[in-house]
């Protein structure tokens, strides 16, 4: 009996997973993935809020990558799952039923609630495309926007993200002398000293021992 695995969202993982959707189908596997249709890719983001990328360029068009790959695409957002009778619903009332279920739907900023006094103005980056929003909300303003990309940096994540100790210490144990936050802190001072003419869109900074662009590490000899 064939058997049903349902996508709902695009996220990271899904469009992984359908880039190799034939690995599925060959197998007698139907996947389809539940998406409104367009992915907005994070690690672009700022690059696009900066100048550096079209909003274009940052957005993957979701149903021609399912085609490509031999996924079945519905477009349209999930309002109700059923895990007794293995039954997704979407909102245009179309229900699925499935064998497997993985949700990968991205994160959303809740509203806030902060007071507007025409001196204080936030915007919220979550979903990305709110981001190609601000980019034109910004133009001719004068506002300028840079991206800062750091390398390795010294930090406590790895203490609370890897529960495997091996794995945990070779992730922080790499031998090299790492970014500091107080150098990143310098590279945004950097930017903000720039004369008002100059515009620095991206820095890139990472540590002298760090493979440039990648994720390599090879400590100087002594």
């Amino acid at each position: 009996m064939n058997r049903t695995v349902v996508l709902v969202g695009a996220g990271h993982a899904h469009l992984h997973v359908v880039s190799n959707a034939r690995a599925f189908t060959t197998r007698g596997v139907r996947l389809v993935l539940v998406d409104p249709g367009i992915f907005w890719y994070s690690g672009m983001a700022t690059g696009m809020l900066s100048g550096q990328y079209e909003p274009a360029d940052d957005q993957i068009d979701v149903a021609d990558l399912a085609l490509r790959f031999g996924a079945e695409f519905i477009p349209g957002k999930v309002s109700s799952i059923s895990r007794e009778h293995k039954r997704v619903v979407l909102e245009s009332g179309q229900d699925l039923t499935y064998d497997l279920l993985s949700l990968n739907v991205g994160s959303r900023v809740p509203p806030l609630d902060l007071p507007n006094d025409g001196t204080v103005r936030t915007f919220q980056v979550k979903p990305i495309s709110q981001m190609a929003d601000l980019r034109q909300e910004l133009m001719g303003t004068g506002v300028l926007v840079s991206e800062i990309n750091p390398g390795r940096v010294t930090t406590e994540f790895y203490e609370v993200a890897l529960d495997d100790l091996e794995s945990r210490s070779r992730a922080q144990n790499t031998g090299i002398t790492e970014l500091s936050p107080d150098d990143v802190a310098a590279s945004i001072i950097h930017v903000l000293d720039a004369p008002r003419h100059v515009s620095i869109n991206q820095l890139e900074i990472v540590p002298a021992e760090q493979t440039y662009g990648g994720y390599q590490f090879t400590p100087f000899e002594d």
